[in-house]
């Protein structure tokens, strides 16, 4: 039986000591099965129409933190509506905010816009392919700039996500934790060494189907791995054992009171997020601050009395939504009392619910909920 791998620096790399039962897996062998069993995914190659830069950094930076299921839709209008990255930048911001809308991250939206401006201004459209010059682009960090230069211009680049890393420190037996910085960057120099020289962005987009489909989280499919006679997870029964990660803190919780406030034509009465920071330039339905103490047992609340005093209706459910960081507890006030907005000296505009501008997920949780008290 194969024995754990180790590692020792040497230079600036980290080499694995392979075992002499199982040794390094060869490219070629996954490019086989990829040619066979690859996802067939609209942003990739297929007959008659290549993979472009433009196809590949959409893809990409809607893929952070979304699985594939939610992104395909999304790609696609967006694809139909901006077919390149010249139309991308002479779109409107609120128009880029609103198709965005449901996949979360907004800065990603916001970093995409600036970016097919930049890629206009300085590049005429087309998108650079060398990795210093990619990751000068806004939202494009190192393992986007990576993919994008593997997988559209088939060029060397080590391409690491999440998927990656589970098959590589199963295959290297690496049992640090995945999600300690340092212990990353070892990953990402253990991943180094199975790069082939050629097909690279087959390669890239293998490995991550490979992670995706067959080196799964819980319940791997190691009989259908073309990599399973070099997996060192899977020669010392270690592969629900691995990766290993280290418990994740508790989410703190905040808590706000959000007002509702509709007018005689039905409209809503929204206002505008600052431009940076979190759900940025978004319209929303107006709150206190969130806070970590509950706000309505605030005395210095004023806003609550006065609602209750002009027969606001509130929201027999608390709303609740998670954020990366942070869970938010909110309680809502729904009023058809046009003067609230003036008197709550609230700046914002009024829109007809079938013409909402860029919202948040949050926001719709709470027209949902409206809603619902209205039809009971």
């Amino acid at each position: 039986m194969a024995k754990t791998s180790t590692f020792t620096p040497k230079g600036d790399t980290y080499v694995a000591s392979a075992t002499k039962t199982t040794g390094l897996p060869q490219a070629s062998r996954l490019l086989a099965w990829y040619d066979k069993y690859g996802r067939d995914l609209p942003w990739r190659e297929h007959e008659g129409r290549a993979a472009s830069p433009y196809h590949t950094w959409i893809s990409e930076i809607m893929l952070q933190q979304t699985g594939v299921s939610t992104v395909i839709p999304y790609y696609q209008r967006f694809i139909t509506r901006w077919p390149t990255v010249k139309a991308l930048a002479a779109a409107l911001q609120d128009d880029v905010l609103s198709a965005w809308a449901g996949l979360g991250y907004y800065s990603r939206a916001r970093n995409l816009h600036e970016c097919a401006k930049q890629v206009t201004r300085e590049y005429d459209g087309k998108f650079p392919s060398e990795l210093d010059a990619l990751k000068k682009l806004p939202g494009i960090g190192p393992y986007t700039a990576s993919a994008i230069r593997a997988i559209a211009f088939d060029l060397p680049a080590n391409v690491v996500d999440g998927n990656v890393e589970r098959v590589v420190t199963r295959i290297f037996g690496y049992d640090k934790p995945i999600n300690d910085t340092k212990n990353k960057t070892e990953i990402h120099h253990l991943a180094a060494q199975l790069v082939p020289s050629k097909r690279n962005g087959d390669y890239a987009q293998a490995l991550m189907d490979l992670g995706a489909v067959i080196c799964t989280p819980k319940n791997p499919v190691c009989n259908q791995c073309p990599w399973r006679n070099n997996c060192n997870a899977l020669a010392t029964n270690r592969t629900s054992a691995l990766p290993v990660t280290t418990p994740k803190k508790a989410v703190p919780t905040r808590y706000t009171l959000a007002f509702l406030i509709t007018d005689k034509k039905g409209r809503v009465f929204l206002r505008r997020r600052p431009p940076t920071g979190l759900l940025g330039s978004l319209w929303e339905i107006p709150t206190t601050e969130w806070r970590p103490d509950k706000p309505w047992r605030d005395k210095e609340t004023q806003a609550l009395p006065f609602f209750n005093a002009l027969g606001a209706k509130r929201i027999p459910r608390e709303i609740t939504h998670v954020f990366s960081h942070f869970k938010l507890v909110t309680k809502l006030y729904v009023s058809d009392r046009t003067p609230i907005a003036k008197k709550l000296d609230l700046s914002g505009q009024w829109f007809a619910m079938d013409a909402l501008p860029a919202v948040a997920t949050l926001t719709k949780k709470m027209l949902t909920a409206a809603k619902e008290l209205g039809e009971n």
